[in-house]
């Protein structure tokens, strides 16, 4: 008996078996891949957690918060420009309270201008972590002056030292275009729920920073 062609420009309705589309389980945590196979959905990737957008002068913009248990490291992605020539840009660690805290950061950047002329700042036992070390202000240049990336490492732990690599680039009062990589540990074991970004000199002009938890894969 001859078997009719399927016709398959008819649409299907209804729900088609999983067992017809793949081998393997389907479910809620699986996902059907191009070799007709189901398999366990990929995890890992950024979660969105939290972050600050200024646009006036700010003395200090907290970011509490944004350190909890769910996650172990976090991204931080800023742009930032002072309202003082040359002022430096701080990074402080908050406490769970909170409150900054300002002791024992351990710390390195080196730095190349766009000359190829080289260039390091570095810290031991001091109050703060400096994201960028005198930048233009607000009316010296275009926005940002400075803007860069960090990769913080135990935040929340009461049990690990919590460290940060960064890196950064920023245009400089002397007319010098720089770009450095380094980072900083703090030498204790203190649990930080958050952080903070102020100038060592008056305000932040204007300023955006985002905060993303690095989901486990």
């Amino acid at each position: 008996m001859a078997i009719d062609k399927i016709d398959v420009t008819k649409g299907i309705t209804g729900v088609l078996p999983t067992a017809n589309l793949g081998s393997g389980t389907a479910s809620s945590s699986t996902v059907l891949y191009g070799d007709q196979t189901f398999k366990t959905a990929p995890s890992g990737g950024l979660a969105y957690v939290g972050g600050q957008s200024v646009s006036s002068n700010t003395s200090q913009i907290n970011f509490d918060g944004v350190f909890t248990a769910t996650y172990r490291n976090y991204l931080f992605v800023w742009d930032i420009t002072t309202n003082t020539d040359g002022a430096d840009i701080h990074f402080n660690f908050r406490t769970t309270a909170p409150a900054n805290y300002a002791s024992s950061y351990y710390s390195a950047v080196n730095v190349v201008d766009h000359l190829g002329n080289n260039d390091k700042y570095v810290q031991s036992n001091d109050s703060k972590f400096i994201l960028a070390q005198g930048p233009y202000n607000q009316t010296s240049v275009d926005f940002p002056a400075s803007s860069g990336y960090c990769v913080i490492n135990n935040p929340f732990s009461s049990t690990f030292r919590a460290s940060l690599q960064m890196q950064n680039a920023f245009h400089t009062t002397n007319g010098d275009y720089r770009f450095g990589a380094g980072g900083c540990y703090v030498n204790n074991q203190t649990q930080f729920a958050g952080f903070s970004v102020s100038a060592s000199a008056n305000d932040i002009n204007n300023m955006t920073g985002k905060v993303y938890g690095m989901v486990d894969s």
